[in-house]
């Protein structure tokens, strides 16, 4: 999905790896039942408040904050996928992408639709002169998975932050495809270091 440009391939790409969940809906919502019951247990609401009590807020004191942060970035969100939804709507015409509305999800080169970066080289917009490869970088670099704290205190001295706690230095992972994460909750990610 990530290089094809072909609305029917990408249709079935897309179609196909969906429909492999029916089968494991019920599994799946039983999973989901588990989860809460268990989250209840340990005296959460639900797995979902659960999951955000690994960071440093309250989970319902995060939830508004995601909420707070969303306003204030929802009108740039709406018009990168105005524009978005405009570009495709030139390459692959009317009839696969409408006017208004939602962008066909196949057409964004994701399976789950959740970066547009597939889709950058179709975009009517300036392309840098020239760009970077991290991961040629780091391999000329030698450095690995075992050697990442350099990497993690880099990013904040480039953020500023001259001397970041250990704990949240520790929060942080650089990790070999396929190693492991080191405890890491699942929505945080790093580089991927392949040797």
């Amino acid at each position: 999905m990530a290089t094809s440009h072909d609305p029917e391939e990408l249709k079935r790409a897309w179609v196909g790896w969906h429909a492999v969940g029916t089968p494991m809906r019920q599994r799946y919502a039983r999973m989901v039942e588990l989860g809460n019951a268990g989250s209840r247990e340990l005296g959460f609401a639900d797995a979902g408040a659960l999951w955000r009590s690994n960071y440093d807020m309250p989970p319902d004191q995060l939830a508004k904050e995601a909420d707070r942060l969303w306003e204030q970035l929802k009108p740039l969100y709406e018009s990168l996928h105005a524009y978005v939804r405009g570009q495709l709507r030139r390459k692959y015409g009317a009839e696969l992408v409408p006017a208004n509305g939602p962008i066909p999800a196949h057409l964004l080169g994701n399976i789950w639709s959740q970066e547009w970066n597939n889709v950058y080289l179709l975009m009517d917009s300036p392309k840098p002169a020239q760009s970077y490869d991290l991961t040629k970088i780091l391999r000329e670099r030698k450095t690995d998975c075992e050697g990442d704290g350099g990497v993690r205190r880099g990013v904040f001295y480039v953020a500023g932050i001259r001397a970041a706690p250990e704990d949240v230095l520790g929060a942080i992972t650089v990790h070999q495809a396929g190693g492991p994460r080191r405890g890491v909750p699942c929505e945080r990610v790093g580089h991927r270091f392949e040797k």
